[in-house]
């Protein structure tokens, strides 16, 4: 039985005003993930990209003409390239899972309530005590994301995560893990949580592939039926073993605050008052 997985992970919607904020990425075996990033590699050196971006690859500058590495390229060439990646996709053993926050619904919660959605520690009297969490949807949606890779563990198998590296968000983002892993006595889960690390997608190429799975949900959630037709062939893989993401809406923030007592909730309802 595998013994560890490992799942990489991006996000979108963590700048401006976004509707919508996105952890996503795939969960494998470390041997999958090795025969996934040696063809990943081996794709992007022949076609003489450096990283794979997908922000850069699907968008084009006023006159409809690729950026980047990209600049020059026909649209033969692009789609044999899109196509080598996700062929790639689709011969590994490697799960998409993500989750998605409603950035204005999750703003409009009282701070107290936001803080304890992102990781806040909360006594029995509605204190505080030691991890007062965050106010940015992003850890709402990374604790989510945490959730989803536990559940595709087996018993006493241990997800490690490697996220993109994200200076504004990363540092609260570890510690809410290292405490939520210490605490695998409390919750099945949380006994799965391995390590976490916050590096560069042209060390760890797992990233690349989680960056195109986050890019290209949030470009649905956000325009639908809009996307370009290289963004529909891209869903098409990513969705085939997973059609969907989840959205965290109020109704998942009121059925997690009934398992509260009174006091903790007169906790959080102080908060910022």
């Amino acid at each position: 039985m595998t013994s560890q997985l490992i799942a990489y992970a991006d996000e979108s919607g963590v700048h401006q005003k976004p509707g919508y904020t996105i952890v996503s990425g795939f969960i494998g075996s470390p041997n999958q993930w090795k025969k996934f990033e040696r063809g990943w590699l081996e794709v992007i050196t022949r076609h003489s990209v450096p990283d794979f971006h997908a922000k850069i690859f699907f968008q084009r500058d006023k006159e409809q003409q690729r950026l980047g590495p990209y600049k020059g390229w026909t649209d033969e060439k692009a789609d044999a390239f899109l196509s080598e990646l996700l062929g790639l996709v689709k011969q590994r053993r490697l799960y998409p899972i993500g989750a998605f926050v409603d950035v204005e619904v999750f703003n409009k919660l009282p701070e107290g309530e936001r803080r304890f959605l992102t990781g806040a520690a909360l006594s029995q009297s509605g204190r505080f005590k030691g991890n007062t969490g965050s106010t940015r949807p992003y850890h709402l949606a990374f604790h989510l994301f945490l959730i989803e890779a536990a559940k595709r563990a087996e018993d006493r198998v241990v997800v490690h995560f490697m996220f993109d590296h994200q200076t504004q968000v990363a540092d609260h983002a570890i510690r809410t893990f290292r405490q939520t892993a210490s605490h695998g006595d409390r919750h099945p889960l949380w006994k799965k949580l391995g390590d976490i690390a916050y590096v560069s997608r042209t060390q760890a190429l797992g990233l690349q592939l989680a960056d195109l799975h986050a890019y290209a949900w949030y470009s649905f959630a956000t325009k639908g039926g809009r996307i370009g037709p290289e963004l529909r062939k891209a869903m098409d893989v990513l969705t085939l073993r997973n059609k969907s993401i989840g959205i965290w809406e109020q109704e998942h923030t009121d059925r997690l605050l009934a398992n509260l007592s009174q006091k903790q909730l007169a906790g959080l309802r102080k908060v910022m008052q």
